[in-house]
């Protein structure tokens, strides 16, 4: 494995970075360490892939990190559309962009989640304190779930371009 690979990224950041998050959920710092770690696990795929086989990131060149963000949260997981606000949230503090779900570092805090709040089956049960995230359109989600099936997109990816990866 070279340390130009999107397996490098992989298990030298993503992994450790969601690993810690995982057994410490409550942690905002364990958590936007997960969250950008999976949101720039985008731009190695996208370098690597475009110099080897660009029909693995949807025929993207190296200079369109935006269509291939697009294409992974049409594609692959629509929960990395989230997860790539929250890191870009914490990155600039706040966004402008049209299309971002979340728009501000602040979304995502410690709460909870009542009946009828977030996804089925989502969080911890009973609303008890945890990483909620707020989206501009006044809903709520456990900040866990996306953050759990980008991880396991990220997993899957790799083990379909032929690469190890590693099961969490």
């Amino acid at each position: 494995m070279t340390n130009d690979s999107p397996q490098y990224f992989f298990d030298t950041f993503l992994v450790p970075n969601y690993c810690d998050w995982d057994t410490d959920q409550d942690n905002i710092r364990l958590a936007m360490n997960a969250a950008v770690s999976a949101n720039q696990m985008a731009d190695w795929c996208l370098i690597y892939w475009a110099m080897r086989d660009c029909t693995k990131i949807g025929n993207c060149s190296k200079y369109e990190s935006k269509k291939f963000r697009e294409h992974l949260a049409s594609k692959e997981c629509n929960d990395f559309a989230v997860i790539h606000d929250v890191a870009d949230c914490y990155k600039h503090l706040e966004l402008t962009r049209n299309d971002a779900k979340v728009s501000s570092a602040k979304a995502v805090s410690e709460g909870s989640l009542g009946w009828g709040e977030g996804g089925w089956g989502e969080g911890k049960w009973d609303g008890g304190p945890q990483l909620v995230i707020h989206f501009d359109n006044a809903t709520k989600r456990a900040f866990s779930a996306p953050m759990k099936n980008v991880f396991e997109m990220w997993n899957d990816l790799l083990k379909r371009w032929g690469m190890s990866s590693q099961s969490v």
